[in-house]
């Protein structure tokens, strides 16, 4: 059973750092901040939560997706069960997902423990 459908709105509530995708999920950089060379960069939102402002001027850009950072600034760590096998898994380890991702992958949250989490692939 899918918890309710991730929106910004709902994001912001829970005091998740948010960043607006494009479908491919990468970021989008017409949406970002520009960094001290110039390039837009979502890294800001690994330390902050976006600005109203920030928000709103997303919200009328009307971006597909929205993505969470995880870690420390949002509290959680993602697991992402992508593919044929992610699915398996998370049906063998009897995973409830939170989220469904774009590519049809499963996404079940656990609560950040405090130090860096090291991603594995």
């Amino acid at each position: 059973m899918m918890a309710a459908e991730f929106t910004p709105v709902n994001a912001i509530e829970r005091g998740w750092s948010i960043i607006p995708i494009r479908l491919d999920k990468k970021p989008y950089y017409d949406l970002l901040p520009k960094g001290p060379d110039g390039k837009a960069t979502w890294k800001p939102y690994q330390n902050r939560l976006a600005t109203a402002d920030e928000l709103r001027s997303w919200m009328k850009a009307n971006p597909p997706a929205f993505a969470i950072a995880t870690g420390d600034i949002s509290h959680i760590v993602a697991f992402d069960f992508d593919g044929a096998k992610g699915l398996k898994l998370a049906q063998q380890w009897c995973i409830r997902p939170h989220r469904r991702s774009g590519s049809g992958g499963l996404h079940w949250d656990v609560q950040h423990p405090g130090w860096r989490v090291q991603p594995v692939h």
